[in-house]
């Protein structure tokens, strides 16, 4: 492992620490959480959002550290639809991923038994010439950056390279991982046309260790690539959730179209298992596709401004639940029913009405709970569903994604906790114009590198493959100047090779022996270096 320590503005150290946790043998499915702040969120690898794998339950905990049984959502992830000529394709998260692991690749899949969850933690605060400074290690060599993990070109070389340049940290505390549409036999959940695209996803999953604003919440940054070679119009997004407010059987939802934000609370101010005000949870979606505008107009992607074209706000609310309003509204519709969803529209495609003012919508329950204004569940909608377990959609579009187009979107999962139920949904709605400008005004630190050195020993490793055919390679290391010699032996003593007699100055060496004229057998490696010595079996097989 290559360690770096970087410097930042103000003379304040920092280094990171990287862990790609390895798929099991048996099996593709990888989870891991995020926890830095208030919320503990478990994700997988198929890109499914806020799911205990262990215990197949809620996976989004709050306040974190603490109890358990507190969770506010019990699964979520983005979620897409289009047009492919008069075909409507669909992909994502709904219920369970339509999504597997992997990248794709000129559009053919990878080995999905290659993917990762890479994760960068804070593992301690340190301090350093009197400076307080958060520490971190990052494995540099090993980054995702072939596979699209961001990283910061500090050559501008247009590639990545561990020698110049340095992983790109959201936060403090970040998960990163690829996902793609490329199996159409996943797509179990989310619809019957399972014709496959070659979309790819990205998505970069960060919070920060705060007490404030940031303490409760966790940004989710998705990338997609069109890698396919079909246009995908009429396309739209959405960030589909369960919540579950403690018990899951007595929430409402409702959004603030203004700020682009759905959101979910208890139905009174006492819940089963948070007891009196309960919190509520949001999603605002921060930043939304771009699409071509005025030249007047500019969007923010990828942490930059682009003249001539405009980030989309949330273009509708959907939600559903098995209770339904409608009697003929299916609990779970088949792909046309989400279609209108994605729309803003009702599942057999008609419009949604407002009871209060008698006129369609796309943001139903854009009322004020708190106080008391507009359509809103309970006392503002008289007739209206009884409190239940509740599913949302917050939509927008929409765009068009030919082949090689490339889309952002960033979505802020928040919770907060007032006075009362509803108090708790104001508190929402205070953070959201908050966490906007901070977004648009944070980018990761370009670091400046400071080199920690690297403790060196006499070693030689075992030679790999071993046993091997024809050649092989041997790794060793030497903490001082030192005159190297390497040689190779059969059973008998009798020298066959010479690989390496030359001075040689402290630092990690390779060396490749090409056994091409030797016969199948036992040999034996033995390197010297100064004082030190050692020999390895290796075992040629023809």
């Amino acid at each position: 492992m290559k360690i770096n320590v970087f410097k930042f503005a103000g003379s304040l150290l920092i280094s990171f620490f990287l862990a790609a946790a390895a798929s099991p043998q048996t099996s593709i499915f990888q989870a891991e959480y995020i926890s830095t702040n208030h919320i503990k969120m478990w994700v997988n690898n198929y890109g499914e959002g806020s799911h205990n794998p262990n215990t197949d339950g809620p996976g989004f905990y709050w306040p974190s550290p603490g109890d358990t049984e507190k969770t506010l959502i019990y699964s979520d992830g983005l979620f897409w639809m289009g047009k492919v000529g008069s075909e409507i394709y669909s992909s994502g998260q709904v219920t369970r991923s339509g999504t597997v692991p992997g990248i794709v690749s000129d559009g053919n899949t990878t080995n999905i038994n290659d993917t990762k969850i890479y994760k960068a933690k804070q593992l301690q605060a340190i301090s350093l010439n009197g400076l307080q400074a958060n520490q971190f290690e990052v494995d540099v060599e090993n980054w995702a950056a072939e596979i699209g993990a961001p990283y910061f070109d500090l050559n501008n070389d247009g590639k990545y390279d561990p020698e110049f340049d340095k992983p790109q940290i959201y936060g403090d505390e970040m998960l990163w991982m690829v996902f793609h549409d490329n199996y159409p036999m996943f797509h179990i959940y989310t619809g019957e046309h399972l014709f496959k695209i070659g979309m790819e996803i990205q998505s970069t999953i960060y919070a920060f260790k705060k007490t404030n604003l940031l303490g409760d919440v966790i940004f989710k940054k998705y990338k997609l690539i069109n890698k396919g070679t079909q246009t995908v119009d009429s396309m739209f997004f959405s960030y589909l959730s369960d919540p579950d407010i403690g018990y899951a059987s007595d929430d409402y939802v409702g959004c603030d179209s203004a700020s682009s934000l759905a959101f979910a609370y208890n139905a009174s101010d006492k819940d089963t298992i948070y007891g009196y005000h309960p919190p509520a949870v949001g999603y605002a979606l921060l930043q939304g596709p771009v699409v071509k505008s005025s030249i007047n107009d500019s969007a923010f992607v990828d942490n930059k401004i682009i003249a001539g074209y405009k980030n989309l706000d949330a273009a509708s609310l959907k939600f559903f639940f098995p209770a339904r309003w409608d009697p003929g509204e299916p609990s779970y519709p088949d792909v046309w029913g989400y279609w209108n969803y994605i729309k803003g529209l009702m599942w057999n495609g008609t419009h949604i009405t407002n009871p209060i003012t008698g006129e369609p919508t796309k943001f139903p329950l854009s009322g004020d709970p708190y106080r008391q204004t507009g359509w809103y569940e309970g006392a503002g909608w008289q007739g209206g569903p009884f409190p239940d377990d509740r599913r949302m959609m917050l939509n927008c579009g929409p765009f068009t994604m030919a082949p090689g187009d490339t889309q952002e979107v960033v979505y802020a999962i928040l919770a907060g906790q007032g006075s009362s139920n509803t108090a708790s949904v104001e508190e929402l709605k205070k953070m959201v114009p908050r966490l906007q400008y901070f977004h648009k005004n944070y980018s990761p630190p370009v670091p400046e590198i400071k080199e920690e050195k690297k403790q060196l020993d006499f070693k030689m490793t075992q030679n790999y493959p071993n046993p091997f055919n024809s050649q092989t390679v041997i790794h060793y290391q030497i903490p001082l100047e030192s005159r190297v010699i390497i040689k190779v032996y059969d059973v008998l003593g009798n020298e066959v090779a010479l690989l390496k007699n030359e001075l040689q100055k402290p630092g990690d060496y390779q060396t490749v022996f090409n056994a091409n004229n030797l016969a199948s057998g036992i040999y034996i490696l033995n390197i010297s270096a100064r004082e030190f010595f050692s020999s390895r079996k290796m075992i040629l097989l023809r």
